[in-house]
C-alpha cells in the first residue's frame, strides 16, 4: 500500500481600516503545505486511519492506537490498523453544541515529551464545530500494550466527531 499526504492550512484575515483620504487593507495569513510521500522516515508516511465516531454524554471514546479497526460502509471490519508512530491527528467536532475532551486516559494514555499532551491527566478542549490539528514530522511512538491509547471523551451530550490519523505502521 502506497500513502501520500497532503495538508494544506490556510489561515487569511483581512481588516479594513478607514482613512482620512480612502481605506487600507491588512492582510494577515498563516499558510503551509506539508506533502509527504510514502514511507517511514521524517516527513513520510505509510498507513492513515480515519473514521466518523460518537460519544456518549460523559462517556469515553479510547482509541488504542496499535489496534484501530477499520469499518466498511456497513460497520465491518475491513482491516486493523497498528501504527507504531503516529505524525497526523486532524478532529473535527461535528456537533452542534458541547465540547469534546482529547487525553486524560490514565496510565494507559498516548502522552509524553513532545506531544500535545505530556502527561496522561492532560486534557485538550474542541469545541462544537472546533477542529484539532497536531502535526509532528517524525511523529510520536506508540508503545503497544501500554502507553496507546488516544482518549476523546464527551461532556454533557452524545456528541460526534471525526478523526483522521496518518504514521507508520511496522
Amino acid at each position: 500500500m502506497s500513502v501520500s499526504t497532503t495538508i494544506d492550512l490556510r489561515v487569511e484575515a483581512a481588516r479594513s481600516v478607514a482613512l482620512d483620504q480612502g481605506s487600507s487593507k491588512q492582510l494577515h495569513q498563516l499558510l503551509r503545505t506539508l506533502r509527504w510521500p510514502s514511507g517511514t522516515g521524517t516527513s513520510e508516511a505509510n498507513e492513515v486511519w480515519s473514521d466518523s465516531r460518537s460519544v456518549s454524554a460523559a462517556g469515553n471514546d479510547d482509541l488504542e492506537l496499535d489496534s484501530l479497526a477499520q469499518l466498511t460502509a456497513a460497520g465491518a471490519t475491513e482491516r486493523t490498523v497498528a501504527f507504531t508512530v503516529v505524525k497526523v491527528i486532524a478532529i473535527r467536532n461535528t456537533s452542534a453544541a458541547d465540547y469534546l475532551t482529547v487525553g486524560g486516559a490514565g496510565a494507559s494514555s498516548w502522552a509524553g515529551a513532545g506531544f500535545m499532551l505530556t502527561d496522561d491527566s492532560d486534557l485538550i478542549a474542541v469545541p462544537a464545530g472546533g477542529l484539532l490539528l497536531w502535526t509532528d514530522p517524525v511523529g510520536k511512538a506508540v508503545a503497544n500494550g501500554t502507553a496507546d491509547t488516544l482518549r476523546v471523551s464527551g461532556v454533557t451530550s452524545t456528541q460526534t466527531y471525526e478523526i483522521i490519523m496518518i504514521g507508520e505502521t511496522a
